[in-house]
């Protein structure tokens, strides 16, 4: 004779959520279980997933700048796109404007993501960028082992 199995009870279902927030309106007398009215860097779910409980928002760090050989009369740099090659490596496209708006300086460059680090490829105010014109392309590898961005 087989042995009965056991029967998955599926009538009740357990949802895990928060319901009140953070509301920075309310009186203290009017705050109840479940909120909270001050919360700096606090998301509502943990890094494992588990959504209804505070934890704090996960942070990161400057790990690269672009630009830093652009002339000294470059004020402000925008990133105008990033193209990915292959394991952390990156290509990034720049321009830098100088105090009256006008475009300086455009740039390509190689982040390596694992190691924290930016190389320029070229820089040449003659690549014409502009920050109103944003660059996105893709990468391949030729047969010689080396990468082609277009």
């Amino acid at each position: 004779m087989a042995k009965q199995q056991g029967l998955q009870d599926t009538s009740k279902s357990f949802t895990n959520s928060f319901t009140k927030g953070l509301n920075k309106d309310s009186d203290p007398s009017f705050v109840s279980e479940g909120m909270w009215t001050h919360a700096i860097n606090v998301v509502n779910n943990t890094i494992e997933g588990d959504v209804g409980t505070l934890s704090n928002e996960t942070s990161n760090i400057l790990c690269g700048t672009v630009g830093r050989s652009m002339p000294a009369s470059v004020t402000e740099k925008f990133i105008l796109g990033a193209i990915y090659l292959y394991s952390d490596k990156w290509i990034i496209y720049s321009v830098g404007y100088n105090i009256t708006g006008i475009a300086v300086t455009s740039e390509i460059g190689l982040f390596e993501e694992d190691v924290c680090r930016y190389r320029e490829i070229v820089q040449d105010p003659c690549l014409n960028f502009d920050k109103h014109y944003l660059i996105s392309g893709a990468s391949r590898e030729k047969e010689d082992c080396s990468w082609q961005v277009y």
